[in-house]
């Protein structure tokens, strides 16, 4: 299970940073908002991932 769970998250990244790119070269970027947006993400990603490592899993 967990290299399951390792391969599809590394598979959306990179389907991700396809899709990101797209969107740049087609100029649809508001980099403002991104700017805006970047350290809650960064926040709630390091929350959610020490998270998972607490929980029982059993």
């Amino acid at each position: 299970m967990n290299i399951a769970v390792g391969s599809s998250a590394f598979l959306v990244g990179l389907a991700a940073i396809g899709c990101l790119l797209g969107h740049v070269a087609a100029g649809h970027s508001d980099w403002k908002m991104a700017l805006i947006l970047v350290p809650g993400i960064y926040m709630g990603a390091q929350i959610g991932a020490r998270t998972t490592v607490r929980i029982d899993k059993t």
